[in-house]
């Protein structure tokens, strides 16, 4: 074991890109110290895995079936002493050849407890493939043929990250062809935010909330009366701040007061649904 400790780190799929002549590149980044990466690959979503070449070098180009979908992951070696030393294999990144464009316009909501997923119509296409991943594994497999455009995915567990993109499928006679990945689209489904307690001192109320599993953080949001507009009064980009204040414009007035959950990925902020309000009268 102690051999293995001297290669550490693991190499990453950059990109699995076609190329012009009709190939498929594949990108990745150096592991320190590592003499030669093996390429695997494999042509079934959850078929083994076969090396297809040794590199010293950090690309290979390889000759594929167009319209087929190839999965690749790569492997870091050293000899050392009589023994071939590696790394942990790279995340599993898919490529596909295809002159067809992939498609558009591919949404990801919350809808209720589930993540619809919604895009273009292909006029020419008699079918779709809907693929997913999520934060926590490096796979992006089919999940779902349809001849909507639209699919509803049920199967998700709260506040977990998930990454979908959508082919079309043309049929032509016996065969099939596939078209490019569409954008990739993220989206999270947060549980609703609870205000659990809170105490007034005149203007100023402290609020306590409770923890949402999978935010990074948290907006309180405040309304005049019974039927004014919410608006948020407070935010924190924190999953460990659970405390709130807020100071209200008016003594001997009512408010309403509301949380939600936020999940930041990227550039991107998913929002929970509102929690139920309380209603508070200052001092």
């Amino acid at each position: 074991m102690g051999d293995f400790k001297k290669l550490k780190g693991r190499p990453k799929i950059k990109k699995v890109k076609a190329t012009e002549e009709g190939q498929l590149k594949i990108v990745w980044t150096e592991v320190e110290g590592a003499e030669k990466y093996a390429v695997l690959r494999r042509d079934e979503p959850h078929g083994d895995f076969v090396r297809v070449k040794w590199r010293e070098k950090l690309s290979f180009k390889d000759t594929v079936e167009p319209y087929k979908t190839y999965w690749y992951k790569i492997s870091a070696y050293k000899k050392l002493e009589g023994k071939k030393a590696s790394t942990r294999e790279s995340g599993i990144r898919a490529g596909i050849i295809s002159d067809i464009e992939p498609v558009e316009n591919v949404k990801a909501t919350v809808n209720g407890k589930s993540i619809l997923l919604t895009w273009d119509k292909d006029e020419n296409a008699t079918k779709y493939i809907v693929s997913r991943k999520n934060e926590y594994f490096s796979e992006t497999l089919p999940v779902a043929v349809t001849e909507k455009t639209s699919y509803k995915d049920r199967k998700i567990v709260p506040g977990v990250v998930y990454q979908y993109c959508v082919q079309s499928v043309y049929s032509d006679g016996e065969a099939e062809k596939e078209s490019k990945f569409s954008k990739k689209v993220n989206c999270v489904y947060l549980d609703s935010g609870k205000i659990l307690s809170y105490k007034t001192r005149g203007r100023k109320t402290e609020f306590s909330v409770r923890l949402v599993a999978g935010a990074t953080g948290y907006v309180l949001e405040r309304a005049e009366g019974k039927d004014g507009e919410f608006s948020v009064v407070a935010k924190t980009d924190s999953n460990q701040k659970l405390v709130f204040y807020d100071k209200a414009p008016s003594h001997f007035k009512t408010y309403r007061y509301r949380i939600r959950a936020f999940r930041a990925v990227k550039e991107e902020e998913f929002f929970s649904a509102e929690s139920e309000s309380v209603t508070i009268k200052t001092k």
